[in-house]
């Protein structure tokens, strides 16, 4: 009896250095991601915006070579988590949206689908859609930017029926069955880059 005592006083004693030690290990992390958070000015957010739509691409281009199917596995997944990984390496948030989204992760917020229906707007209108938005809180800075499908490849994911090779719509169903982001054409806005960083 006295040995299952000491073996539980033991365990609990394990138990709650444990939970100190992941205390600690949680503040230490929330201090080194406030040291690390950066006071981007408007011009630094909008060149690491462009510069995630560009590896974004490169990407997306890279999948493509090895097949439509391919690419809708890589803008799935592996899109997913580098745009995860960018976000945390930079201390901003980071998202492509869409009014008309595949994956339910992309619907926009209130304002995000504002300033897409503009861009639509804006397009239709025939203005360059060559802008950022700039929207400032006393807490943070947040900056839009509208996405274009500028080339045929984003039509074999994103075209009509003629574009969409059969295989690449039988991909698209199985993973996104609610898709909304089809029936695009050259020059449409696809969305919109959003970022978010603190002030």
């Amino acid at each position: 009896m006295r040995h299952n005592n000491s073996l539980l006083l033991g365990l609990g004693v394990l138990l709650l250095f444990g939970i100190v030690l992941a205390v600690i290990w949680w503040q230490q992390m929330q201090k080194e991601l406030l040291a690390r958070r950066t006071a981007w000015s408007t011009q630094q957010l909008d060149s690491l915006g462009r510069a995630f739509l560009q590896q974004m691409q490169g990407l997306l281009s890279t999948a493509l070579e090895r097949g439509p199917e391919i690419a809708v596995a890589v803008c799935a997944d592996t899109a997913q988590r580098f745009t995860e990984l960018f976000a945390r390496q930079h201390g901003i948030l980071v998202r492509r949206t869409a009014l008309r989204w595949r994956n339910p992760r992309n619907q926009p917020d209130s304002t995000e689908a504002w300033w897409i229906a503009q861009f639509e707007r804006w397009n239709a209108e025939g203005r360059s859609l060559d802008t950022v938005i700039v929207l400032e809180s006393s807490t943070e800075e947040r900056l839009l930017r509208p996405i274009l499908i500028r080339t045929p490849q984003c039509l074999l994911c994103h075209g009509t029926p003629e574009n969409i090779p059969p295989e690449v719509a039988t991909a698209l169903a199985e993973r996104y069955p609610e898709d909304r982001a089809r029936n695009f054409r050259l020059g449409d806005v696809r969305g919109a880059l959003s970022i978010r960083a603190p002030r």
